[in-house]
């Protein structure tokens, strides 16, 4: 296990500019290539959010500084839309990332943080959202393409909505399934619990942990792309997204290490997302590859 946070991340958004690279290049073997090789990105990103729900001191300025990046990204979604539409009269489907952590940043808040059982009930909060941004996703996939709707409601929309979820959760649960069993081992001695769940061992089996979420959701995205009822299908980018497996050497070589970091280059991280999504769309629009 030789990857820092750091460098997970870094490795993350690589392949995540290679896959909205890819999202605008016309369709050939190298637009697959590309968008098979972004699969790589989203569960690094939902290891290394879970990392940070489990790590940060307060969960609370988490999840304000992911609502202040989704207003952001909502800004430059329908900024994007705006300039394509008005210069090619077309619309992409574009979702909001940081909403979705968002949404899973606060499950792992009212499951694992929360300790007000009544709180726990809002929890359909995002299950709701999740529901929603996916049969929106669905209807744009579908042919529905209104233009106050695409353009004003795209930047409300979870990215992911039903990988994310499904793969978050798994990991979620089978972590803390892992940990009740070592508490119970080691008789609840807090000392000797913390030592042990900081060691290498418990990281590796969080890394396996999660390799068995991927694992599970390729699998249900594989059956997925044989789902076809009455010429209605989930999107072309279920085909796509039963590569997540191709992600795991990376999870599993996750040292669990913070690695470099400090308060210009974690504001950076947020920061790259929207302004890559921009300027992508604007070099691909000013070439006339969209």
């Amino acid at each position: 296990m030789i990857i820092s946070n750091f460098i997970l991340k870094i490795i993350a958004l690589i392949f995540m500019t290679i896959d909205h690279v890819g999202v605008f290049l016309p369709y050939s073997t190298l637009q697959t290539v590309f968008r098979i090789l972004g699969r790589i990105a989203l569960p690094i990103f939902i290891y290394t959010t879970l990392e940070g729900c489990r790590k940060t001191k307060d969960i609370k300025k988490y999840m304000l500084r992911l609502g202040f990046m989704s207003i952001l990204m909502y800004i430059a979604i329908t900024g994007a839309q705006l300039v394509l539409y008005f210069t090619n009269g077309k619309v992409m489907i574009f979702q909001n990332m940081f909403f979705t952590f968002l949404n899973l940043v606060f499950i792992y808040y009212l499951f694992m943080v929360n300790k007000n059982k009544y709180k726990r009930f809002m929890v359909i909060i995002p299950i709701l959202i999740f529901i929603g941004s996916y049969t929106f996703y669905l209807a744009r996939s579908n042919g529905f393409d209104e233009f106050v709707s695409t353009i004003f409601l795209d930047g409300f929309t979870t990215m992911y909505s039903l990988e994310a979820s499904i793969m978050f959760v798994i990991v979620l649960v089978g972590i803390y399934i892992y940990e009740k069993i070592v508490k119970k081992r080691l008789d609840n001695d807090k000392n000797l619990i913390n030592e042990f769940l900081n060691s290498k061992k418990a990281q590796l089996s969080r890394n396996l942990i999660m390799t068995l979420a991927i694992m599970a959701v390729s699998l249900i995205m594989y059956a997925m792309t044989y789902e076809n009822i009455a010429s209605f299908t989930f999107g072309n980018v279920i085909v796509y997204n039963t590569y997540f497996i191709i992600s795991f050497p990376f999870i599993l070589m996750y040292s669990g290490k913070r690695g470099y970091s400090n308060k210009y280059i974690n504001g950076a991280f947020y920061l790259y997302y929207p302004l890559h999504i921009g300027i992508i769309t604007l070099i691909f629009t000013l070439i006339g590859g969209f």
